[in-house]
């Protein structure tokens, strides 16, 4: 399957969620952002026509909730194509598996955002919370 993201930092997650599901990943496409996306959402339903393609990309504020996000888009959708939204980002998912990040990071989930989706910047407050952790992922986001 085809596998669309607005950026390679979300590629990780796209690979994990697509083997948990028993599928394979034949080629991926690094859009660039989630203008690219949406510019070229017709071209990515229309090859849906006769492969899998799965596009993932952030709502952020584009719209009240995912529906109205599709709805929006009055795209009829082909076979084999599926669009996936990320409310608000795909960072907010992480941020929401409190259990597994802390467990994952060696941090304590208190510190994790209780509400993910009200944070004003997910990708940064996972980024700061990578900077408390005694990981590898602290040095990653401080090198010294």
């Amino acid at each position: 399957m085809m596998v669309v993201v607005e950026g390679d930092t979300d590629l990780p997650y796209v690979r994990k969620l697509v083997a948990d599901a028993g599928l394979t990943v034949t080629s991926e496409v690094d859009a660039g952002g989630k203008g690219n996306i949406d510019r070229d959402l017709l071209k990515y339903n229309s090859m849906g026509k006769g492969m899998p393609v799965v596009v993932l990309r952030d709502l952020d504020h584009d719209a009240l909730c995912g529906a109205a996000f599709v709805s929006q888009l009055n795209v009829k959708r082909a076979r084999w194509f599926r669009l996936r939204l990320a409310v608000r980002e795909l960072e907010s998912w992480v941020l929401a598996d409190a259990p597994g990040l802390s467990k994952f990071m060696g941090i304590d989930a208190k510190w994790l955002p209780g509400n993910p989706d009200s944070e004003a910047d997910p990708t940064r407050s996972l980024l700061d919370l990578a900077a408390r952790s005694p990981s590898e992922w602290g040095a990653f986001v401080n090198p010294s």
